[in-house]
């Protein structure tokens, strides 16, 4: 059954240092992938469409008809708009509606 097992890819293990051989490359890898996730990107700029929706959020939940009509934008476009804002973590969707994310505020 051994030598089944090792022809099959299996690993002789004597010791403790055999474990520790194997591994850690692998902790290493994931490390180093676990860093280069964690350094922030930066975010793209926002169009004209995109700064319009911003500004007409706030920190309150806002409805999708709200930001229709405030915008002056169709249903279309602004659901477009706010998919693309949601996924670069400027905006949230929230129950009641969609808010702004505290960082992207606008003076």
């Amino acid at each position: 059954m051994q030598a089944i097992l090792l022809r099959q890819g299996a690993k002789l293990v004597e010791n403790i240092n055999d474990i520790f051989a194997e591994i850690t490359p692998q902790m290493s890898k994931k490390t180093s992938q676990q860093q280069q996730e964690q350094v922030p990107q930066p975010q793209p700029p926002l169009n004209i469409e995109q700064r319009k929706i911003i500004e007409c959020l706030s920190f309150e939940p806002l409805p999708i008809d709200y930001l229709i009509n405030s915008s002056g934008m169709g249903a279309e476009q602004v659901n477009t708009i706010l998919l693309e804002l949601e996924l670069n973590c400027r905006i949230r969707a929230v129950p009641g509606g969609y808010v702004i994310n505290e960082a992207d505020s606008i003076s």
